[in-house]
């Protein structure tokens, strides 16, 4: 309990410390390593499930043309699905409206990256970002994706705003292998 307190105390200087921490940041983050805290004793009361995604958060918090900077190189660089989808929210929560092509981007990459071994990451939260940055222009994305993922697609088209989907869940419907 003392050592989570420890790491809230030090999280928070770092955040306090704004722009100041954005190096330090990028270092960490650039080692593309990680820390799984919910495996920890206490894990839990560290108000993060891992130290990649507690420094995601620092970044939103910090704000500022290096936080985003940082942001959007990560979320171009990295494979995993969870990371692009939390930055693409911090982008928007930063910068509303800005970063949905580059969203867009890191999630198609991946998603394609994704498909030659499906079975290998959860890509529920790339579907996600479709959904919400893409809108009726992923509609051939997720229309791709169906073959792989029958479960993501068929959700995402299902929330597109206006029914946008609906029309494209019709024909997977009718299709004998959707």
């Amino acid at each position: 309990a003392e050592q989570a307190q420890a790491w809230k105390q030090d999280y928070e200087k770092l955040t306090k410390a704004g722009a100041e921490s954005v190096p330090a940041i990028r270092e960490f983050l650039a080692q593309n390593l990680d820390v799984n805290f919910k495996s920890l004793p206490n894990g839990d009361q560290l108000g993060a499930s891992s130290m990649r995604l507690a420094m995601f958060d620092a970044l939103r918090q910090i704000g500022g043309a290096d936080a985003v900077a940082l942001s959007t190189e990560v979320m171009q660089t990295t494979a995993s699905p969870r990371e692009i989808a939390m930055l693409a929210a911090n982008l928007d929560a930063m910068a509303p409206g800005q970063y949905s092509d580059a969203a867009l981007a890191a999630a198609r990459v991946a998603l394609a990256n994704a498909t030659l071994d499906p079975s290998q990451v959860d890509v529920g939260p790339l579907f996600e970002v479709l959904q919400k940055y893409g809108g009726a222009n992923a509609l051939a994305d997720f229309q791709q994706a169906a073959s792989k993922w029958n479960y993501y697609a068929p959700i995402a088209l299902a929330g597109l705003p206006n029914g946008g989907g609906i029309p494209l869940l019709a024909q997977m419907a009718q299709n004998a292998d959707g």
